[in-house]
């Protein structure tokens, strides 16, 4: 489940997996009402595993909202971008990097999600 801007970053890391390994939701509309949301309600419990895409502080972000929104699943992995003080001005790659959030970042936590079952 990927928020705004970081639906592309979703995007992308699906181009680097096998076809059919992902189902990709990107959330636009809000208030999130999962009741709502069939299709992502139904991968959920089919899979019981979600990757939570965000490129916002962890803290306060839409992120911490959805987990209190979505159902429990075994292996939750969220992914948001920590910034420290100090940190060197870039371009947005650069910061995607630091992070953790660029594509190639993000397939490590898909294949340590698909792996632990």
């Amino acid at each position: 489940v990927a928020v705004g801007q970081a639906t592309q970053l979703a995007l992308a890391l699906g181009e680097l997996l096998p076809p059919g390994t992902l189902q990709i939701f990107g959330l636009a509309r809000f208030p999130f009402d999962l009741a709502a949301e069939g299709p992502l309600r139904q991968s959920l419990a089919r899979t019981q595993r979600l990757l939570l895409v965000d490129e916002h502080y962890a803290a306060g972000s839409l992120t911490e909202t959805l987990r209190t929104l979505l159902p429990p699943v075994r292996h939750l992995r969220v992914a948001c971008a920590h910034y420290a003080a100090g940190m060197r001005y870039g371009s947005s790659r650069f910061h995607l990097t630091q992070a953790g959030l660029a594509p190639a970042q993000l397939r490590v936590e898909v294949d340590a999600l698909l792996a632990a079952t």
